[in-house]
Formats: structure tokens, C-alpha cells, sequence
């Protein structure tokens, strides 16, 4: 009895281990997949299919995407423009530091070229890339941009600036218009350099000229004269629809 008794624990013992075996195999190899961030599948605790919850990454940040608008080519002399691209970031909470870009244009002897740059983009920040100086075919000044590849970042880890322009002035002159005022830093970090960009529009709100300049060294709690002069004159410049934009490059 003992005998047959030990054989019994034994072949279940067996049973055991080849049925362990089996479902290891059968879930492994021959069962549904193990729940993913990649599935195509509302699972886990996802907020929506494959993004949300503790597993996957936000699903703001899955379909989060730059706007980028139209290319505006701004005259500012002969076969020379300034390219002036906007974008807004529909988030509060990413933003992107250094995305790469290039600008594809013909030049003056309509022979193709691209420049190549870098801009940074605060969350919920609206704003242009610039390019001045771009020397263009007299055929037709026809650009595209091209994004490279960029990862966004939360809000707490980009580092920000209070930025801003007091007495701002946009006046005309015999030589153009000029925008003055006195840029501040009303941050507790000192800024290496920044570029100051003045959009001008007519009354519709079309794009008609712009300018800029770079101020260097802009210490914490800082306050600098700043002037913008653009060599154009246009009775369809509304200048109480001038915009002002900073970009810090540190």
C-alpha cells in the first residue's frame, strides 16, 4: 500500500511539472500577449488606447506636436529676406529644448541651400524661428523647413526667464521705423545672450516687415536699453500691431 501509495504522489508530482510546463509554453508561445504600451488595445489602466496610467507614458505627450504655420518671406532688399516661421506650443505642461531645423531655400543665383539651426520652445509659447539676411532667387523666394528629430520635456525641467520690454516705442523715421525700450531680467538667473525679435503687421494682421538684434551678458534682475531700427517705410504698417518676442540662448 505504502508502495503504490508513493507511486501515486510521484506520477502527481509529474502531472504537476508537465502541466506547469505546458502552461509556461502554451502562455509564452501559443497564448494571448502579455498587455503592452503598444498593443493597439484600451488595457491595463490606460486613460486611452496605449497611453495613461502607470504604465504608459501621458497621453498629452503621446499627441503632443508642434503647430508650425506658413513660411513668411519678409523683403529687405534687393533678393534679400527674412524668413520668419511661427509655431505655438498647445502644451502648458512640455515644452523642447535645442530641436534641430533646416530651412531650404534658392539662392540669388537660384542654386538650392539649406541652413541649419536650433531653437528652444517654453510651454504654452507662441513665437517665430528667424532667419534674417537670406540672400533669394529673384524668381521667387520659395522655402521649406524641416524639423529634426526633438524629445519634449517637462515644464519643471526647462529652465525659464522672466523676460519682458518696458516702454516699448514704435516710431517712424526718415531711415525706417525703430522699436526701443528697455529690455528686463526680472529672473534670478543671468542670461548668456538673447535675441529680441520685433514682427511688424498690417491691419489685417499680415506679417509685412521684422527686425532684431542679440544683447549678450543680461545679468539676474538686469534692465538694458534695447533698439530695433528696420530700414523700411510702409504706409501699411500698422505699428499699434507691433510684436515683440525673445529668444534666450543659453
Amino acid at each position: 500500500m505504502q508502495r503504490a501509495a508513493r507511486k501515486s504522489i510521484y506520477g502527481l508530482i509529474y502531472i504537476l511539472i508537465l502541466g506547469f510546463l505546458g502552461l509556461g509554453i502554451y502562455t509564452k508561445y501559443l497564448g494571448p500577449p502579455a498587455p503592452t504600451c503598444q498593443d493597439g488595445i484600451l488595457n491595463q489602466d490606460e486613460e486611452d488606447i496605449d497611453c495613461g496610467g502607470v504604465a504608459c507614458q501621458s497621453c498629452e505627450l503621446k499627441n503632443l506636436e508642434l503647430e508650425i504655420g506658413e513660411i513668411n518671406v519678409v523683403e529687405t532688399g534687393e533678393n534679400i529676406v527674412t524668413l520668419l516661421i511661427p509655431f505655438t506650443n498647445p502644451s502648458d505642461n512640455y515644452g523642447a529644448l535645442n530641436i534641430p531645423y533646416t530651412l531650404s531655400y534658392s539662392d540669388s543665383n537660384s542654386i538650392p541651400r539649406t541652413i541649419e539651426g536650433k531653437f528652444s520652445v517654453d510651454p504654452g509659447e507662441v513665437g517665430y524661428i528667424s532667419e534674417p539676411g537670406v540672400r533669394v532667387s529673384p524668381f521667387g523666394a520659395a522655402a521649406s523647413l524641416k524639423l529634426g528629430e526633438f524629445e519634449f520635456t517637462k515644464a519643471k525641467d526647462i529652465p525659464t526667464y522672466q523676460v519682458g520690454i518696458r516702454n516699448l516705442q514704435v516710431n517712424t523715421l526718415d531711415e525706417g521705423i525703430e522699436i526701443s525700450g528697455v529690455l528686463i531680467n526680472d529672473s534670478p538667473s543671468p542670461i548668456r545672450q538673447i535675441k529680441v525679435l520685433a514682427v511688424l503687421k498690417n491691419t489685417a494682421g499680415e506679417v509685412v516687415h521684422a527686425g532684431e538684434t542679440l544683447l549678450d551678458n543680461l545679468g539676474a534682475f538686469d534692465r538694458r536699453s534695447v533698439v530695433i531700427r528696420v530700414p523700411h517705410k510702409d504706409a501699411f504698417i500698422d505699428l499699434n500691431m507691433t510684436e515683440v518676442f525673445y529668444e534666450v540662448i543659453n
